[in-house]
């Protein structure tokens, strides 16, 4: 139990202080330039869906994480977050690199094109259900007091009252909890077993680990598909599914908006990697 508590906070620490610094980064940049970033990149949805999907596919959490502070400060459309969720692998993106670099290079370009695709499919569906997600924070406004440089105002209002009471307590909160149940289960439930025992099962089990929002699960799939044991679209269904560590602070930001792309991520999994499937790839 000991170990599975240090664990949990390891990761909170870790998720957080990289959420922290990359929104100081993302608002400060904003900031500074009086908007222009964010209008370059916000003019145009393929650019969008072309960003977020490259820092997706770029291996580790870092990338997918940007993406999560890029969209809760307005920077990009719920479907251009959603090419990147799909895009990434997380750090599962290392081992898949050191193991078949090939290979890995073929899947990542491969999410990334559908990434680019699916993103763009889903804002013209949500656009068409009439869904409006929860599109750039209301705490994040450019003030007088910043065209004058005026950096007591910046720490106070940006850093101190938006950032950190705002939002790092609550995504260390839900990280601290999410990682910590998942550790729980994961410890008295061995995937591996589980996996191994339901050989026919596996495609659905690919997906259904794809959902939990943290990195290390999803290395079973890795291991498998480099062990021949299971074929490339059971690993593409997963990849498809899984985003790393990167869905906590969306789900501390909004948890409708993390289950509906968790949702359509599923969805695009059972679609493509099941066709994939049922050609015996």
């Amino acid at each position: 139990m000991t170990h599975i508590i240090l664990e949990s906070i390891e990761t909170t620490l870790e998720v957080t202080l990289v959420i922290f610094f990359l929104m100081v980064a993302v608002d400060f940049l904003d900031v500074y330039f009086r908007g222009h970033i964010k209008n370059y990149i916000e003019a145009s949805r393929f650019r969008q869906y072309v960003v977020a999907s490259f820092l997706g596919v770029t291996p580790g959490c870092a990338g997918a994480y940007l993406n999560v502070t890029m969209y809760m400060h307005g920077f990009m459309s719920m479907g251009a977050l959603t090419a990147g969720m799909i895009a990434t692998t997380g750090d599962e993106a290392f081992v898949m690199m050191a193991e078949a670099p090939v290979r890995a290079l073929l899947l990542f370009g491969g999410l990334f094109i559908a990434g680019l695709l699916l993103g763009t499919f889903f804002d013209r569906l949500q656009h068409r259900l009439g869904y409006q997600g929860c599109h750039n924070c209301e705490l994040h406004t450019i003030h007088i007091q910043d065209h004058r440089h005026d950096w007591v105002h910046y720490f106070r209002v940006h850093i101190w009252k938006h950032i950190l009471l705002h939002h790092v307590l609550r995504i260390a909160a839900w990280t601290l909890a999410s990682v910590f149940l998942i550790k729980m289960g994961l410890f008295y439930f061995s995937l591996d077993a589980l996996v191994h025992d339901h050989p026919a099962l596996v495609f659905l089990f690919a997906i259904l680990i794809g959902l939990l929002p943290i990195s290390g699960p999803h290395l079973l799939f890795v291991s498998m598909f480099s062990g021949g044991i299971i074929p490339a679209s059971v690993l593409i269904a997963n990849s498809i599914v899984q985003d790393g560590h990167a869905m906590l602070p969306l789900m501390s930001y909004s948890l409708r908006d993390a289950v509906i792309i968790k949702g359509f991520k599923v969805l695009a999994a059972v679609v493509i990697a099941g066709l994939l499937y049922s050609f015996g790839l």
